[in-house]
């Protein structure tokens, strides 16, 4: 994945290399990823120790699955690869009716189970830790440890407006850094239109958009807007029903983690666009739910 301020965690603490931040990290703390921004799962493992740390970010918009009894532990991105390795091992798994069920209602997966009973997934801001051949889930980061805030309501606007321009302007400097193109997406919603604006302002003025949508439809239109009012190329793709055949596809992607249907049409675009020299698609993901962040 993409860790988004490892430069600035080397300035803060006077490092000369991202080794030493690992290090310090490691040594002085068990969740040493705790002030990583950005869109990332990872593992350190502990040669010398022989134990190991496998952890998700604060959203876990990356899914890590994992399978654990008393003889081993596998962590994987990829739901397949795991049951591929538990069936050519002779290993029995079985479908979760429960999660089935909740998949069918509500359209997501949710806790950190999956489809397979065996499986199971690190939920956001959760790690995973071996002590003494024991594998134990451990939480660094969650929305019931933040304090509830004692700031009228004109500060709490400024900080929020501070700290969207500032995650903003990281995730976009990224791109800067290694001159890709800014690939925002844009449609007639305020979040992804808050992206792409904020970060207009904040000097990234050579994006390029892309919009999604039902020909003639609002979200086409008002995207037609704000791409002639500010001079930033848009990239038009109509809504086809064809993107709903891929199922295979999508689920494979997914990992069955989410009904096909809401994220078909996104698959279907991004496999027909040309992405050459881009980094990060900015998009208005998690909107309001968690500002600011890299999808």
């Amino acid at each position: 994945g993409l860790i988004l301020n490892i430069e600035l965690l080397i300035k803060k603490y006077r490092f000369e290399s991202l080794k030493q931040v690992f290090d310090f990290y490691y040594l002085s703390t068990s969740a040493f990823f705790s002030e990583f921004e950005g869109n990332f799962t990872g593992i350190l493992y502990n040669k010398k120790n022989n134990d190991f740390q496998v952890f998700n970010n604060k959203t876990a918009q990356k899914k890590l699955f994992y399978f654990d009894n008393k003889d081993f532990s596998i962590f994987c991105s990829d739901l397949k690869v795991i049951t591929s390795y538990l069936r050519s091992s002779n290993i029995n798994f079985s479908l979760n009716i429960d999660a089935a069920y909740l998949l069918l209602n509500s359209g997501f997966m949710h806790e950190n189970l999956t489809l397979i009973t065996e499986i199971k997934q690190l939920r956001a801001g959760e790690y995973a830790k071996s002590e003494n051949d024991k594998l134990r889930i451990q939480s660094y980061f969650h929305l019931r440890d933040i304090e509830t805030t004692k700031d009228n309501k004109k500060e709490i606007i400024e900080n929020l407006d501070f700290l969207f321009r500032k995650a903003v302007e990281l995730e976009f400097s990224i791109d800067s850094k290694y001159a890709y193109n800014h690939l925002t997406t844009i449609s007639g919603g305020l979040d992804s239109r808050m992206t792409a604006l904020v970060a207009y302002k904040s000097g990234f003025k050579n994006q390029h958009l892309i919009n999604f949508s039902q020909a003639g439809y609002a979200d086409q239109v008002i995207a037609d807007q704000i791409s002639t009012a500010y001079n930033m190329p848009l990239k038009k793709v109509d809504l086809q029903p064809d993107s709903l055949t891929t199922i295979d596809e999508n689920i494979l992607v997914n990992d069955g983690q989410t009904v096909y249907t809401a994220c078909s049409h996104v698959f279907s675009i991004l496999s027909n666009i040309d992405i050459a020299n881009t980094g990060i698609v900015h998009t208005g993901i998690l909107g309001d739910a968690k500002i600011g962040r890299a999808s």
